[in-house]
């Protein structure tokens, strides 16, 4: 990105602004390049922008994400049966992958101006239906980045070849990338996925020990109080669904105001617990909320949850 280039005068002195603005962050990418991509995102509109990469850094955090190809060991059946894998890059030198609109409205929220084009090839007609609906929920410039394409592979391949040397490209998609042995999906790089053998399926059955539970009704959400004396505490939570997904949250309670410790967040939690914790600076109440206003949930949901709050360890033993 030549910002010289690419920016006017009065755009570069929004990124100097910008810049003071989030020093507080300690970003450890702080080049202008960074900067200016949630400038960019957002139309330079500099408070929306700040929200926007605040945000992110917030997700990041507590989805370890700086931190996930170190920790993250993908399962047998994962590796193997995944459908997915990047061949080459684009004409601008950027990795290319088949994705959703979904993980391309994530991935533009956490890595804006990253995300080049998405290509959706042999496309049910639903997926009109889906874009439709999708597109008051998803920014404008996400959603011109979004290209889907019927059975017309003439039509599919020319508009990739837009984008992507041939060269980086299999021939099953109209490049001429192919496997040692031939084959044109290239499925060395590229996992055709395939049905999942028995032995891998499971079935979970969380554990209800020691936790309690609690029935939200669809459009209601369920506020739980916690005091805490002591600052440094620990307020740490596990909690599973029985099916679908809630909105998470954890306030500190200021008067008749609540103050964001944990922003709200949607978690699909039937298959698996959702455990975490976060540090009580100061004394005081604290909300956990469960909100059941999520656009996919219809009915009530039952979550089991075990919450408690724990002094630090480090402050007790001083005292």
């Amino acid at each position: 990105m030549d910002l010289n280039v690419e920016l006017s005068d009065s755009q570069k002195t929004i990124l100097k602004q910008f810049r003071e603005v989030v020093k507080d962050l300690q970003l450890t990418n702080s080049e202008d390049a960074f900067l200016a991509r949630w400038l960019i995102a957002r139309d330079f509109d500099m408070p929306k922008a700040e929200k926007m990469l605040r945000n992110s850094l917030e997700l990041r955090r507590q989805w370890k994400l700086d931190s996930i190809l170190n920790d993250f060991k993908p399962p047998e059946v994962l590796i193997n049966y995944l459908s997915a894998g990047i061949t080459g890059q684009d004409k601008l030198l950027n990795p290319f992958i088949d994705a959703s609109i979904k993980l391309a409205k994530l991935y533009e929220a956490i890595y804006p101006e990253y995300l080049h084009n998405v290509f959706a090839v042999n496309a049910p007609k639903i997926a009109y239906i889906l874009m439709s609906i999708m597109k008051p929920l998803v920014p404008e410039k996400t959603m011109s980045k979004v290209h889907i394409f019927s059975h017309d592979d003439k039509v599919w391949k020319a508009a990739i070849l837009k984008h992507v040397n041939p060269d980086q490209l299999p021939v099953a998609y109209g490049g001429t990338l192919t496997d040692p042995d031939g084959n044109p999906n290239c499925i060395t790089v590229v996992n055709m996925g395939g049905k999942v053998p028995k032995s891998y399926h499971f079935r979970y059955k969380p554990d209800t020990a020691n936790k309690k539970s609690l029935s939200i009704p669809k459009d209601s959400k369920e506020h739980l109080e916690f005091p805490v004396k002591q600052a440094g505490a620990l307020l740490k939570w596990d909690f599973h669904l029985e099916e679908g997904e809630i909105s998470f949250a954890v306030y500190r309670k200021e008067g008749n105001e609540l103050i964001p410790i944990v922003p709200p967040n949607r978690i699909d939690c039937d298959m698996s617990t959702e455990e975490g914790e976060v540090r009580c600076d100061e004394p005081g109440v604290y909300i956990v909320e469960f909100d059941n206003d999520c656009p996919s949930n219809l009915r009530s949901k039952k979550v089991w949850y075990a919450i408690s709050v724990e002094d630090n360890p480090a402050l007790s033993n001083r005292e």
